[in-house]
């Protein structure tokens, strides 16, 4: 087989082919292409570099974070200079955030960054430390910043910050040497993350793209508390509270009513626009149960 060539493909035809798929949303394929684009055209290094950089990216998109870390090391290797080096620097960050490695983490940042972990800056105070990664008082930080304000109040003391630090570097060690022990490929972890993972960007893209509804009018607060008699009715009572009673509750009521039906809304919309079809007619009947 001609150099320039792979599975009867020239070079210039599976460059073409991998764009192709990538302009398709087909990430793993489109690597693929480009592995074999990669094996059959001459390149210089910093040519090689930025392809191995998009093999990368590729990889990544498919969730095949190893190999969009080997490509990245390799992308760097080729070309030491290159003016991707800061996107490289945050796809290595993405990578082994997404693969679970904290120490691994720690030590790229570092090592990029030139910082000293005992620096006498502020941001970089080292509070806990294990054999391959530090915790720092920007970790503590940010670590704070996501705990609800009566979790940060109850913080404040400092030995119940040691605490606090303790079980976080707790979870760390214990989350390294669990992917130091292969469970990171386990089929049922991975299915697990990828459900959290899925949730999690759902629930972000509902808070993103469905507005809040404003505050209900009065007018609408009464309507609802009428036409909701039971829910404003204790039990065993004979009758409703007073509205003004309960006038905060059926407003806050209403408020989640309006909020699901904008849900909804928005759900049937995008089913509407990727064209969901769901073919019940083609579903399998149940089994009759023999009594």
């Amino acid at each position: 087989m001609s150099p320039a060539s792979r599975g009867g493909l020239t070079a210039e035809q599976w460059r073409s082919y991998a764009i192709r798929l990538e302009e398709r949303n087909l990430p793993e394929q489109a690597l693929h292409a480009y592995e074999a684009y990669l094996e059959c055209a001459a390149l210089s290094d910093p040519e090689r570099s930025r392809v191995c950089y998009s093999l990368a990216k590729l990889a990544s998109d498919a969730r095949l974070f190893e190999e969009a870390l080997a490509y990245l090391y390799q992308s760097e290797l080729l070309n030491p200079g290159s003016d991707l080096k800061p996107e490289i620097d945050k796809q290595i960050v993405v990578c082994l955030e997404a693969l679970g490695r904290p120490g691994q983490l720690a030590r790229e940042v570092r090592q990029r960054s030139g910082a000293d972990p005992k620096a006498a800056n502020a941001s970089e105070v080292v509070l806990a430390e294990a054999r391959n990664q530090v915790f720092t008082e920007a970790d503590l930080d940010r670590e704070l910043a996501r705990l609800p304000e009566s979790a940060r109040a109850s913080l404040a003391a400092a030995d119940k910050k040691a605490e606090f630090i303790k079980g976080l570097m707790t979870q760390r060690v214990l989350v390294d040497r669990a992917f130091r022990a292969g469970l990171g490929k386990d089929p049922d972890v991975e299915a697990a993350i990828t459900a959290h993972r899925d949730a999690l960007l759902v629930e972000k893209l509902l808070q993103t793209q469905v507005k809040e509804p404003e505050a209900p009018a009065e007018d609408d607060i009464r309507h609802f508390y009428e036409s909701e008699q039971k829910s404003f009715t204790p039990n065993g009572a004979p009758q409703a509270l007073p509205f003004e009673q309960v006038k905060e509750k059926a407003a806050q009521m209403l408020a989640a009513q309006r909020q699901r039906e904008a849900v909804r809304s928005y759900i049937d919309q995008v089913l509407t626009e990727e064209s969901v079809a769901i073919h019940a007619d083609r579903l399998q009947p149940a089994e009759a149960q023999t009594p």
